[in-house]
């Protein structure tokens, strides 16, 4: 439930009005697999979100291994936005067992 309804969320941020394919939104690849509780999902998707309407990336990878996206390494990061032309914004959403909360 919660993957089908952040997706679908994903989805609709990805239309924004008035943009033409070219200049459209970074194409987004995948959940992989569906990990995390509640909030943990929502916080992926409003910073996915985010980096769809800030602009400047070619591909979006959710739950991907840096390999996905073209640089070395197996480990697998929240979100990887490969930028136009060169570089990478990285993000890995800390879940409450990686606070140090109840695991």
């Amino acid at each position: 439930m919660q993957r089908a309804s952040a997706v679908r969320t994903m989805e609709a941020a990805l239309q924004p009005a008035g943009q033409s394919a070219f200049a459209g939104p970074p194409q987004v690849v995948g959940w992989g697999h569906n990990h995390g509780s509640a909030p943990h999902i929502a916080e992926i998707n409003r910073q996915v979100t985010d980096m769809v309407s800030t602009g400047g990336l070619d591909k979006i990878f959710i739950d991907r291994q840096l390999k996905t996206a073209g640089l070395a390494g197996k480990l697998r990061p929240d979100i990887i936005g490969k930028k136009f032309g060169v570089g990478f914004d990285i993000r890995e959403i800390a879940s409450i067992s990686q606070r140090g909360g109840a695991g």
